[in-house]
């Protein structure tokens, strides 16, 4: 996050980057990741050395969950679901207030306390459990702001999918094109594992707009296509 960044600039205290729960389930998400990926590696055979096998891991984890694109191995290639897991991995993506894309690492820490806090009151109904997140309370209308996020994405990614499906593509590729696409991530499975070459116009058409509503924010654009928001 950015704002971490210019904490730790302005104060030269890099504690900052350890109080910030968001940084600190960022970073154990990458490393535990990193293992477990390095371990699958190792064991199958495709890196004889674990250190080998953990810096090639390590290196994609961090390229595939901050969306930077960069590769120093076809992931496609690897063994087991190793490849479906680095595509999940683009949806978790990275902090918000950062470039990164994904639908940010808070939005998936306040949907997972929420479930906790449900899971309590069907134990004690009348207990009052409010979310927080560094010992602040989250709003309702953030939280409702959040779950209306994850079902435009998920409606979104749903559309785009079947869209390309109806163009030809198998579910491998057009479901990794469009989390590729909305995750702003780079590379995908199947026949777009390496390039979206071979992809129709129409398909790429499609691309284009989930390349967009993943880097703008799907809020975002649709604000910016409601009527209204042009009469104010």
């Amino acid at each position: 996050s950015f704002s971490t960044h210019f904490l730790v600039w302005r104060a030269l205290k890099f504690r900052a980057y350890g109080r910030d729960g968001q940084i600190r389930t960022f970073l154990g998400l990458a490393l535990v990741m990193t293992l477990v990926i390095g371990g699958v590696l190792h064991k199958n055979g495709v890196n004889e050395s674990p250190l080998h096998a953990l810096r090639l891991a390590g290196f994609e984890v961090v390229s595939v969950i901050s969306s930077t694109g960069y590769g120093i191995d076809d992931f496609s290639l690897w063994p087991l679901a190793l490849p479906v897991t680095m595509i999940f991995s683009s949806f978790i993506g990275g902090c918000a207030g950062s470039t990164a894309g994904g639908m940010k690492v808070i939005r998936f820490v306040v949907l997972a306390k929420q479930v906790g806090v449900h899971v309590r009151r069907l134990i004690h109904p009348k207990a009052i459990s409010p979310i927080k997140v560094e010992d602040r309370v989250v709003l309702d209308t953030a939280i409702e702001g959040i779950w209306g996020f994850f079902t435009v994405y998920v409606a979104v990614f749903a559309v785009f999918m079947v869209a390309l499906m109806f163009d030809g593509m198998d579910q491998v590729t057009a479901f990794s094109a469009v989390a590729t696409g909305l995750n702003n991530l780079g590379p995908g499975l199947g026949d777009v594992a390496g390039n979206f070459v071979t992809v129709s116009s129409e398909s790429k058409f499609i691309m284009v707009l989930a390349m967009l509503l993943g880097r703008l924010e799907i809020f975002t654009v649709l604000v910016l296509l409601t009527p209204a928001f042009w009469r104010t």
